[in-house]
């Protein structure tokens, strides 16, 4: 099954603020969602929703987690963290932020830049751009509504944007400029500014999910396709739209890509530009591991989700490794596609809300959301496979902050 996690907006939004820290580097992230499309072949799952996720850059791991009273979307507040040598140096960057808010945080790797954070502001919470940033935290893009993926390529800025069903490939040329509107999905339908035309091949996209950098000025998006695609990747230009020609890695089922399929992640890693897609097949739902350069995506190591269960996390590890959690019956386990083709499977965690990282030895943690919504626990995976405490932390959540 797709992600769980729904899209919805609530009137009173206003739109997210874009900063840039010099020394953070931060994962795609993911807006709420909420859009179920019946075709004639059936129900297509939903577009997918905010998830944990994590990230490294210069040795550093930064997760997001959803905490405070996750069943009550007022009083869900995002939270983002920074661990720099495994267990016991967890640290809390959301104070940084100056803000709290109910709308994810939509975060972006960029490799030759300083990256990039949207907040999302949702359920009425309103702050200007005159918020007090912490010190090193700067505006650096004009305001945009309702972020779902964010990327940079040198002076340039994109990002996916979802509002009223629609979904939307946006570009700012420079740090000060306005976006500017690229490309629009809406059931199916493409729509194009000034007649612009767009190449999807095959595939008539439900939403556009996520966006990367692969140069500069070139930008790969991922779609959710309602109908079997040629690619779920669409490669865009300043001379145009072509789509990558597709490879099956030595581990990947070449097969998979004639089924439907969701584009769930697209990263900047150390290797590149490394994505995960979810295909719906007969036999239940498959994520992939894929590469991808401006010519060529490349299929790699796959994995069955169990059936019922959700995928609830993803990001990337220190050398290049991409994880995913997936959770079923209230608990979640994860599955780590390594660089080398290999994936590992982690014991089950008894968690609402997890996330995976790597400690500087090579060992998988993973932080994962506790005690009702109000703290956070570092694990760490032993030589016996499984999962051992290291630190518990106990945050205030800003309860009421969304009035």
């Amino acid at each position: 099954m797709r992600p769980s996690r729904t899209i919805s907006r609530v009137s009173g939004v206003t739109g997210i603020l874009l900063l840039s820290f010099a020394t953070v580097a931060l994962a795609q992230g993911r807006a709420p969602s909420s859009s179920n499309v019946t075709t004639a072949a059936g129900t297509i799952g939903s577009v997918p929703g905010p998830l944990p996720s994590s990230i490294v850059s210069g040795g550093v791991t930064y997760l997001t987690l959803p905490m405070g009273h996750l069943q009550s979307p007022a009083n869900t507040f995002w939270q983002l963290f920074s661990q720099s040598g495994g267990p016991g140096t967890l640290r809390d960057e959301t104070t940084a932020l100056a803000v709290a808010t109910n709308g994810p945080i939509i975060l972006a790797s960029v490799p030759a830049n300083p990256p990039l954070v949207a907040i999302d502001p949702s359920n009425d919470l309103r702050y200007s751009a005159l918020l007090s940033l912490a010190k090193s935290w700067q505006p650096v893009a004009p305001v945009l509504s309702a972020v779902r993926s964010l990327a940079r390529s040198g002076s340039s800025i994109a990002a996916i944007t979802l509002q009223g069903g629609t979904s939307s490939f946006a570009l700012s040329t420079n740090s000060t400029s306005t976006f500017s509107n690229v490309i629009s999905v809406r059931s199916g339908e493409i729509i194009t500014p000034l007649g612009a035309r767009a190449n999807f091949g095959s595939c008539k996209p439900l939403a556009l999910v996520a966006v990367s950098a692969l140069s500069p000025q070139s930008y790969a998006i991922g779609d959710e396709c309602t109908g079997v695609g040629s690619s779920p990747i669409a490669i865009y230009t300043a001379h145009g739209w072509h789509l990558p020609r597709l490879l099956e890695g030595a581990d990947g089922p070449g097969s998979l890509l004639a089924h439907r399929y969701t584009v769930l992640a697209l990263m900047t890693t150390v290797l590149g530009t490394e994505g995960l897609v979810e295909f719906s097949t007969a036999t239940g739902e498959v994520v992939s591991r894929f590469s991808l350069t401006a010519t060529s995506m490349t299929v790699g190591r796959s994995a069955h989700l169990a059936p019922g269960a959700t995928v609830a996390g993803q990001g990337t590890l220190a050398d290049g490794s991409l994880w995913i959690l997936t959770r079923s019956d209230n608990h979640e386990v994860g599955t780590i596609f390594r660089s080398n083709g290999s994936a590992l499977t982690t014991p089950v965690l008894d968690a609402t809300e997890a996330a995976l990282a790597e400690a500087p030895t090579g060992s998988i943690e993973a932080v994962e959301v506790t005690r009702g919504g109000n703290a956070v626990a570092e694990l760490t995976l032993s030589s016996a496979d499984r999962w051992q405490l290291a630190r518990s932390i106990y945050l205030t959540i800003p309860y009421g902050s969304s009035g």
